[in-house]
């Protein structure tokens, strides 16, 4: 057992909620639709800044200036883009991934610092819009500062035995969290929702910044240490040659038993390392003299 179930079972076994307490705080709205037996109605969890862009908010969207056609293609392309545009069929995921880190700024921090006065802002500004507030293509917002995206990250990541106590007034004095105990891919699914978030907003962000970069790479080296044995030709292509050779492999017939067969199979074998190559293999990494020979040689 490995990869996700192992992780969650190593959680368990540290005493880490299924749950973390942020979530209760999610945003929701009600989804409607049909299918071939009736009408249906649903909650569904939503990110804040993901729902600003649907609302037509961002610098980075086309501009209408006036003129019906671009208009009407400004409100298309924000439509596509809301909906997750080149990234449509993981739009869902890193929504989700940006919905909790908007709850648990919320929740750990709400305006008792910036960032999470401006999120407590945005939440009125969307749901319960006051007069004269501005029209959504018209709303300023601030990306996240890179010491609040840290402290999430190591939140997430820590062991269970760290232990954080919430900073909002509004829920201070519930149970002591602990440190969530999630890999690489949750914290890089979360920064990927960020970034795409706040670059259609605002049009920049913090988390490039190299002190998130230098966090993000440790924990990736932490939960990957491993990694695949790197390919020689000159005892890959041997062995090959020998596998095509034989009669059997694995007490299985070869099914490839004429000469014309190996070598075609042997051609398309050698043609494979040529088409995926990369272009720095033949530039700053050329086979040496004696491994053209060898490719010849077994051919």
């Amino acid at each position: 057992m490995g990869g996700p179930r192992k992780k969650a079972h190593e959680k368990k076994a540290a005493g880490v909620p299924w749950r973390p307490p942020w979530v209760a705080i999610a945003c929701t709205v009600t989804q409607t639709g049909e299918d071939a037996k009736s009408e249906w109605k649903r909650p569904k969890k939503i990110s804040r800044l993901f729902e600003l862009v649907r609302r037509g908010g961002g610098t980075n969207v086309a501009n209408v200036d006036g003129c019906p056609i671009i208009a009407s293609a400004a409100q298309r392309t924000t439509d596509i883009i809301a909906k997750g545009g080149k990234a449509a069929k993981s739009f869902p995921q890193k929504e989700l991934a940006l919905q909790e880190l908007e709850c648990w700024l919320l929740y750990v921090y709400g305006n008792v610092n910036k960032a999470g006065a401006r999120m407590e802002k945005l939440h009125r500004f969307l749901f319960a819009p006051a007069a004269g507030d501005p029209a959504p293509e018209d709303y300023e917002y601030e990306p996240l500062e890179k010491e609040i995206v840290l402290a999430y990250m190591h939140m997430v990541t820590a062991k269970s035995t760290e232990k954080f106590q919430v900073q909002n007034p509004k829920y201070a004095g519930g149970p002591e969290m602990c440190g969530r105990m999630c890999g690489f891919s949750k914290i890089e699914q979360a920064l990927n929702a960020v970034k795409t978030a706040e670059m259609l907003i605002c049009g920049r962000t913090n988390c490039n910044d190299n002190m998130i970069t230098h966090f993000k790479i440790s924990q990736q080296k932490a939960d990957r240490p491993e990694s695949a044995t790197a390919y020689c030709l000159e005892r890959a292509l041997p062995d090959c040659w020998e596998a095509l050779k034989s009669a059997t492999f694995k007490e299985k017939s070869n099914p490839f038993n004429t000469g014309l067969q190996r070598a075609m199979i042997w051609t398309m074998f050698i043609m494979s390392h040529v088409c995926i190559a990369r272009a720095s293999l033949f530039t700053e990494f050329c086979p040496a003299g004696p491994d053209t020979r060898l490719l010849f040689s077994l051919t």
